[in-house]
C-alpha cells in the first residue's frame, strides 16, 4: 500500500483535475497532438460512465498522441474489444452497476486482447485489494488523479508490453 499512497500523494501535488483546467466544454473537440516520437500510437480503450472523467482522459492521451476509444459499460468494452486490438484498457472500478475490475478477468479469454494491460481508475482505493487484483490489472490511479500522472502511467504499462512482447519474440526467434 505504500507505493499506492505514494502514487495518491504525487497525483494530488498536480492542480490540473477537470474539464475546464483541461480547456475542455462541451462540443469541444480537439486535434491531437502529434505522437511523441519514442512511443508508437497505441489505441487505449477507457470505460469510464462519468462523461467528464472519460472526456479529460481521453483529452490528455489524445493530447499526447494515443487514439482512444471511449465506452460506459462493460458490455459496451467487450463489444469494442472484440471487434479490434488495444494498447491499454483503462478500467473505472465502480462503474453503474458493474465492477471495472471484472473486465481484467475477461480479457485472458477474449482473443486478439488476452494479454492487454489494464489501470484501475477508483474513488476510493480501500475498496481495492491490490494483491487480489487480476495479474493484467498493472496499476489502481484515485480520484482524483492529475491528468499528467495518469498519461505517465498509460505510457509506462505501454512500454512495459512492449519490452515483454519484444522478449517473447525474440526468445522465439532464437
Amino acid at each position: 500500500m505504500f507505493a499506492l499512497d505514494r502514487l495518491n500523494a504525487a497525483s494530488r501535488a498536480d492542480d490540473g483535475w477537470g474539464p475546464m483546467a483541461l480547456g475542455r466544454s462541451e462540443g469541444f473537440t480537439s486535434t491531437p497532438h502529434p505522437p511523441r516520437s519514442h512511443m508508437q500510437i497505441e489505441t487505449i480503450l477507457i470505460v469510464e460512465d462519468e462523461p467528464h472523467i472519460a472526456a479529460v482522459v481521453a483529452l490528455k492521451l489524445e493530447q499526447a498522441g494515443h487514439a482512444t476509444a471511449t465506452c460506459e459499460s462493460l458490455g459496451e468494452a467487450k463489444r469494442l474489444l472484440r471487434a479490434r486490438a488495444f494498447g491499454l484498457v483503462i478500467a473505472d472500478v465502480h462503474l453503474r452497476g458493474e465492477c471495472g475490475i471484472d473486465i481484467a478477468d475477461w480479457l485472458p479469454s477474449s482473443g486478439r486482447n488476452a494479454t492487454t494491460p489494464v489501470l484501475l481508475l477508483t474513488g476510493s482505493a480501500r475498496g481495492v485489494a491490490t494483491e487480489t487484483l487480476p495479474h493484467l490489472v498493472r496499476g489502481v490511479l484515485t480520484k482524483p488523479f492529475s491528468p499528467s500522472m495518469l498519461l505517465s502511467q498509460a505510457e509506462a504499462v505501454i512500454a512495459d508490453r512492449r519490452r515483454s512482447e519484444s522478449a517473447r519474440s525474440s526468445g522465439r526467434a532464437a
